[in-house]
C-alpha cells in the first residue's frame, strides 16, 4: 500500500493537483446541495458520453452541481423521500 501511495492520486504533477483540486470541489458543492456525488458524476458521464464529447467552455456552467434544473437535482439527490428508513 506504501508504494502504490504515491501512484494513485498522481498529486506529484501539477496537472494532478489541478484535478485532485477541481475534483474535492465538485464532491463538496454536491454535498452541499445534497446532491450525490457518485449520481452526479454518473450523470455527467453519461451526458458527456451522449455528446460524444466533454461540454465545451461556454455550456460547463450548465452542468455544475449549484447550476442544475430543479427536475435533475431531484433526480441526484442523496436523501430522496422513498429511500428513507421509518423512524429515522
Amino acid at each position: 500500500m506504501v508504494l502504490g501511495r504515491k501512484n494513485y492520486w498522481g498529486n506529484h504533477s501539477l496537472w494532478g493537483g489541478e484535478l485532485s483540486a477541481a475534483m474535492f470541489s465538485i464532491i463538496q458543492t454536491c454535498f452541499k446541495h445534497n446532491i450525490s456525488p457518485p449520481a452526479y458524476l454518473k450523470y455527467y458521464f453519461s451526458e458527456c458520453a451522449k455528446r460524444g464529447a466533454a461540454p465545451s467552455k461556454e455550456e460547463i456552467d450548465s452542468f455544475l452541481p449549484h447550476n442544475l434544473s430543479k427536475d435533475i437535482r431531484e433526480k441526484l439527490r442523496i436523501n430522496k423521500p422513498e429511500e428513507r428508513t421509518p423512524g429515522c
